[in-house]
């Protein structure tokens, strides 16, 4: 009962191979019927292809020893076929015992694997977009795919058996990087890397890939996966490069600015004390007894005076630019009368228009126009935008 419950089809003979007794499975594989019992096996016919039963079953006797073999049906179905020897309560070897454990999901399984394992290959050697490189341990080429050699060059002949390192820069070669590919990939299972590597006519191209180990029944080693990205580095290559040139250019103004700046600085310092004292003596002739009358002295110290203010302003907002720059510029907000401003400053360009040959005329200035801001400001903006129309104003 023990045994017909493993559902395992077993057979028990004596040593003449005559069957003692079996078990429901063994049925249909030897097409077994009760009246059987006491049969040679060996007359049986069976759906085995099992040539070597009557060896097996030899060994198993002579040998005190059990054999074991992987075995098919007609049909299909494999089984593992078992010989046992099998010894009474006395210690003689009164027969064998044959089992038949079936295998046949197990079998279908590997050869599934099997075939999926050649279509992968198949498809890893004719795919062209990646080189597909295999080697043993020690860096031996053993399998070169058609994507290697579009990338690299060479076609498999040429390369097979030669080391991995014919790809790699001289460079590369003398630091020991393939070897150190190798020991990362033993190490870590992979090694990922992106480097210049060398075709067969010697040009460099620039290959992104990893390296995996590889560790089966039949083969180990190491498999390279690689594909070309040289057009890929060329464009990093060339932003890379753009951006350096835009640092240096921004460097470069920011310089020319703070040299500028530092420039206007200077300047103004070193105008302003002549033009103050200008002023001062320019405003001592309009108030002096002797001359202010004079109407050519008058007249003169007037467009001193003018000139003085003029050149005062543009050095003012010389250094006001500067400031702006650098985020230096106060504003002091207040209550302003653009009104007032715009009238004072066409007041003091007046004489300049009538000089220039240019009717200045100026409307709307009779009441306030109050506004919140800086009135050192407003008063430049209306300044600039008063003079630059002088300027620029034919006669």
């Amino acid at each position: 009962n023990l045994i017909a419950s493993t559902g395992i089809a077993t057979i028990f003979v004596d040593r003449q191979m005559r069957i003692k007794r079996f078990t429901e499975p063994a049925v249909g594989i030897f097409k077994l019927i009760a009246t059987d019992v006491g049969r040679p096996l060996l007359d049986l016919t069976h759906r085995l292809n099992y040539p070597e039963l009557a060896a097996d079953a030899t060994a198993a006797f002579d040998a005190l020893r059990t054999t074991e073999r992987e075995v098919c049906t007609n049909d299909g179905e494999w089984f593992i076929a078992r010989i046992l020897p099998y010894r009474t309560l006395d210690d003689r070897i009164d027969g064998a015992v044959l089992t038949l454990i079936d295998i046949t999901r197990r079998r279908q399984a590997e050869q599934s694997a099997r075939s999926s394992e050649e279509r992968l290959k198949f498809a890893a050697l004719t795919t062209d977009d990646y080189a597909i490189i295999v080697q043993d341990l020690d860096g031996a080429i053993v399998s070169w795919n058609k994507g290697a050699q579009n990338i690299f060059g060479y076609v498999e002949s040429e390369v097979l058996g030669q080391p991995i390192d014919l790809i790699f820069t001289a460079e590369d070669r003398a630091q020991g990087a393939p070897l150190a590919e190798r020991t990362q990939a033993k190490d870590t299972g992979r090694a990922e890397d992106e480097r210049w590597h060398v075709r067969s006519d010697g040009k460099r191209i620039y290959c992104s890939g990893v390296m995996t180990l590889v560790a089966t029944d039949d083969f180990n080693g190491y498999a390279k996966i690689a594909r070309d990205v040289t057009d890929r580095k060329s464009i990093e290559s060339q932003q890379a490069l753009r951006l350096e040139l835009e640092r240096r250019v921004r460097e470069r103004a920011e310089s020319a600015n703070r040299q500028k700046d530092e420039f206007f600085a200077v300047l103004s310092h070193e105008l302003k004390n002549p033009l103050n004292l200008i002023h001062v003596k320019a405003e001592m002739l309009t108030r002096s007894p002797e001359v202010r009358n004079v109407t050519l002295v008058r007249d003169a110290a007037d467009a001193i005076l003018r000139s003085v203010v003029g050149q005062a302003k543009i050095i003012d907002d010389l250094l006001d630019l500067s400031r702006a720059r650098t985020g230096k510029l106060a504003l002091h907000f207040a209550t302003v009368d653009v009104a007032s401003i715009l009238s004072a400053v066409i007041e003091a360009s007046a004489a300049d228009a009538a000089a220039s040959g240019v009717a200045l005329a100026v409307t709307g200035t009779e009441s306030a126009a109050m506004i919140q801001a800086d009135p050192v400001r407003v008063e430049q903006i209306l300044w600039n935008l008063v003079r630059n129309a002088l300027k620029f104003t034919p006669s």
